[in-house]
This record gives structure tokens, C-alpha cells and sequence, in this order.
């Protein structure tokens, strides 16, 4: 005997309710092992399981990623470039001397007859070309530097967020394998039924095509899992492994509150931390520089010299004194000076730019982290039990024929929907309070 409530049948207290009891424990743990078993099959294809604390994350990262060390490498060589642009012209000498004296027909004659003359000849440079050179790679290694800073706060976004993303995706594929083991079951079922005469085929292709879809879906979201697991260990240089990130969720979005920060606050941090920034403004500082240069190099330079000839000059055993530059008639270098003061004036509005992009991509980020925070605390957590245990009574209730197969379907997708919704909600909020520390240029939660 059986009452009938709503859409949904409950028995009373019987033998036969007893048994279905005793049935629908059983069907709970046939569905619920194998979402262990399949989590310990994708562990298996993996040579190493690696689990994963932001900040343990953090410090792999700047310990072995390559694209940072290369930069280093870029900065040690702008340091280098430094101390060549401090160091002096190398004097020059040069050496004459007779091959053949036709008076006594001797060869290299090194007598008082013969023909020996040298010099000595250093190059001056004037307008203060030296300093400005050295201000120019000095500004070039500041470059470099906030380049690197720039590089890793990119990079650490990109892993943060593929975290985030593979933490989420783990958690949907046991939702997936908890739907797809229930619907294997029930087309096992369904399939006896039919053997019997007691279900139509249509119902059993139903159900076997919505197994298929789930199971592409599945086949998807590991896809995505491969993908992240790839990124995350280039960035982390580390052997292909199962990647398990360990994160305080509840933790994490518990600390989350907007409230606490101002956008005009955000905007001036921006401002100050922003290594991109830097770098335009460095790349302004080179141009301006850059122009100094040109026109210091429309003064000539001075070559000083001092020689000593034997006999080829006005008297025997000269001690000669020289200065030389070029006379500035035609080339006045007036067109790179032009150049470099066109170039100014592009990097001056391409820091102003850099600029505005900046509040704009706080002011951006800034908006979403409140929407983002709405959306999540809008949500009612409390219904989830609730709605997996009512999955199992419709199971139940679809294997005794009390419900249609479009009322079992549209309740297993009302499920799983409101569980990718609700990770989603999670996730967005994560990832726009990440692209916060990324636009902002430094962390302001971890």
C-alpha cells in the first residue's frame, strides 16, 4: 500500500517498505562509490599526484618558472649595459716606420737616418654625450626590472586563476560521475523492465541518450582539466601531474567583502604599484633622454694628440701636439633630434594612456567584485541536501511508475544546474577578486 502525496509516492510501514528500504541504501552506494573510484582512476593515469596550496603554488612558481628567469636574465644584461656606458674610449696608437731608406739601402732603417714616427690620440667626447648615455641605460635596467615585476604579476594571474578554474572543474566532475552512475543504473533497470514487457523502448533510448550526453559532457570537462593541469605545470616547471589544489574555499570567500575597500583608494594603488605603468613611464624618461642625446650629438666631438717623428717632419725628432673635430656645416644631426622629439611626444601619450586604462580596468574589476559578491550571497546554500535527497526519491518514484520520464529528467537537470550555479557563483567571485590583485599591481587578499 502506498499514499500518494504531491507527484511523489511514500509508503507506509510494511515488509515491502522495509525492502524498498533496504534497495534504495544499496542503489545510494552503488551510485556514490564509484564517484571515489573514478577519482582514484584519474589519479592512477598520472605518474605523480601533486597537491597544491596557493602559497605553495606562489613559491614553486617563483622558484622555477622560466619565462621569470629569463627576464632576470634580461636584467642583469641591462645592469651590464651600465657599466659599459660608464667606461672611457680607448686611447688610440699608432706606429710608422720606414720599410726601405734608398740613401743607405737598408731596410727598417732604426738608425738616426731612418724614418720612425708614432702617435698617440685620445677621442673627447663633449656636450655631456657619456652622462647622457649612462642615463639612457639606466632608465633602460629600470625598464627591465619593472618588466619582470610586470611579467610575474601576469603570470601569477594566469596560475591563480587556472587553480581556481581546476579546483572547480574537480568539483563538477564528481557531480557528473554521481548523475552518470545514477543513469547507468537506472537504464539497467529500465532495460529489465523492458524485457519484460513493462517499459516501452523509447523510454530506455531516452534515458540512454541523456548517459551520452552526460558522459560527453564529462569527457569535456576532463579535457579542460588536461588543459589546466598542462598550463599550471609549465608555469610551475614541474612533471606532468594529477593536480589537486587545496583551497579554504568557506575561508577565502568568507574574508571577500567589498565594503571594505574604496575605488578611488583601488585607483591610487593602481597608480603607484602598476609595473606596466613604470615601464611607460620609464620609456617617457628614455625618449626625453633619448632627445637630450640627439642634440648633444650635434656638437663635435674633440680628438686630442700628441706625436713624435724622427725625420719626416719640419725638423728631426719633432714632438707634435694635435687637436681635430668636425665642422658642423651640413650635418647637424637636425633629423634624428626631430625624431626623438616626435618620439617624446608618443610616449608621452602613451603614458597617459597607460593611464587611463589603468582606472579604467580598476573601475572595471572594481564593479564586478560587487556583482559578483551579490550574486553569492544571494544564494540559498540550504536546499542543496535537500535536493539530493530528493533525487533519490524520484528514482524510487520513476522506477514504480509514479512519475514521467520528463519530470525525472527535469529534476536531474534542475540539480545539476543549481550545483554548476552555485561553483559558478564561487568561482566568479574568486576570479574577480584575482583580476583585482592583478589590475590593482599588488595582492590585496591571499
Amino acid at each position: 500500500m502506498y499514499i500518494r502525496h504531491g507527484r511523489f509516492c511514500f509508503f507506509r510501514h510494511s515488509p515491502e517498505f522495509a525492502r524498498l528500504c533496504f534497495i534504495l541504501s544499496l542503489s545510494w552506494l552503488v551510485f556514490t562509490l564509484p564517484v571515489f573510484s573514478q577519482s582514484l582512476t584519474s589519479e592512477s593515469a598520472y605518474q605523480d599526484t601533486l597537491r597544491l596550496k596557493l602559497t605553495q603554488a606562489d613559491s614553486m612558481f617563483l622558484q622555477n618558472n622560466l619565462g621569470l628567469l629569463a627576464q632576470q636574465y634580461q636584467v642583469d644584461a641591462a645592469r651590464a649595459a651600465i657599466l659599459q656606458a660608464k667606461l672611457w674610449n680607448n686611447p688610440n696608437l699608432s706606429i710608422s716606420q720606414g720599410m726601405y731608406n734608398p740613401t743607405n739601402k737598408k731596410w727598417f732603417d732604426l738608425s738616426s737616418s731612418g724614418e720612425t714616427a708614432v702617435q698617440i690620440q685620445q677621442l673627447i667626447l663633449l656636450a655631456g654625450k657619456r652622462n647622457k648615455q649612462i642615463l639612457i641605460a639606466r632608465d633602460q635596467y629600470q625598464w627591465n626590472v619593472y618588466a619582470f615585476f610586470d611579467l610575474m604579476r601576469t603570470l601569477r594571474y594566469t596560475l591563480h586563476t587556472d587553480i581556481f578554474q581546476l579546483y572547480y572543474a574537480q568539483q563538477s566532475i564528481n557531480l557528473y560521475t554521481y548523475e552518470i552512475q545514477s543513469f547507468q543504473r537506472l537504464v539497467r533497470v529500465l532495460n529489465e523492465q523492458y524485457q519484460k514487457g513493462f517499459a516501452a523502448k523509447k523510454e530506455v533510448l531516452r534515458l540512454q541518450a541523456q548517459l551520452l550526453d552526460l558522459q560527453n559532457q564529462l569527457v569535456s570537462i576532463q579535457q579542460q582539466i588536461a588543459d589546466l593541469e598542462a598550463e599550471v605545470g609549465v608555469l610551475l616547471r614541474v612533471p606532468r601531474s594529477y593536480v589537486i589544489p587545496e583551497l579554504e574555499t568557506d575561508s577565502l570567500l568568507s574574508h571577500l567583502d567589498m565594503q571594505q575597500y574604496a575605488l578611488a583608494s583601488l585607483i591610487d594603488t593602481a597608480l603607484n604599484n602598476r609595473a606596466d605603468l613604470h615601464m611607460a613611464e620609464f620609456n617617457l624618461k628614455m625618449s626625453q633622454h633619448n632627445e637630450q642625446l640627439q642634440k648633444a650629438l650635434a656638437v663635435p666631438d674633440l680628438t686630442l694628440a700628441v706625436g713624435y717623428d724622427k725625420n719626416g717632419s719640419y725638423v728631426p725628432n719633432a714632438n707634435l701636439i694635435s687637436a681635430g673635430f668636425d665642422i658642423p656645416l651640413f650635418n647637424r644631426n637636425q633629423g634624428n633630434i626631430q625624431a626623438a622629439r616626435s618620439l617624446v611626444q608618443y610616449q608621452q601619450a602613451q603614458f597617459q594612456q597607460a593611464r587611463d586604462n589603468i582606472v579604467s580596468e580598476v573601475t572595471n574589476a572594481y564593479q564586478q567584485a560587487l556583482q559578483a559578491q551579490r550574486l553569492y550571497q544571494s544564494v540559498d546554500t540550504s536546499f542543496y541536501p535537500s535536493f539530493q535527497h530528493l533525487l533519490e526519491e524520484v528514482n524510487l518514484n520513476y522506477q514504480h511508475r509514479n512519475i514521467s520520464m520528463l519530470e525525472l529528467l527535469d529534476m536531474y537537470d534542475a540539480y545539476k544546474q543549481a550545483v554548476l550555479d552555485y561553483q559558478n557563483a564561487q568561482l566568479n567571485r574568486l576570479q574577480t577578486w584575482e583580476k583585482l590583485n592583478y589590475v590593482i599591481g599588488r595582492p590585496i587578499f591571499h
